[in-house]
């Protein structure tokens, strides 16, 4: 894995906001890409909502049964699967 970073030096509060929108657009695609990737079990996975994790990846249902975890888990991986 490697690490981008962006140094913002804009003349302009404009300015600022045009190179932010790139980073954060970058930010998104590669937190997307790693998402996909840990739904289809290819790298590790740690949950946004209730901070569970596992190495091996994204597995089908919250280990903690949380239902609303369950339920973004089976709309990633169905998601990963339909792009691969």
């Amino acid at each position: 894995m490697f690490i981008k970073i962006t140094t913002v030096k804009a003349d302009t509060h404009e300015g600022i906001q045009e190179e932010l929108k790139d980073v954060f657009a970058g930010l998104d695609q590669a937190t997307h890409d790693w998402t996909m990737r840990a739904a289809r079990m290819e790298c590790g996975w740690i949950c946004a909502s209730c901070s569970g994790s596992d190495y091996r990846g994204m597995p089908d249902e919250c280990a903690h049964g949380q239902q609303w975890c369950t339920d973004i888990i089976t709309r990633d991986k169905k998601a990963a699967y339909a792009l691969s």
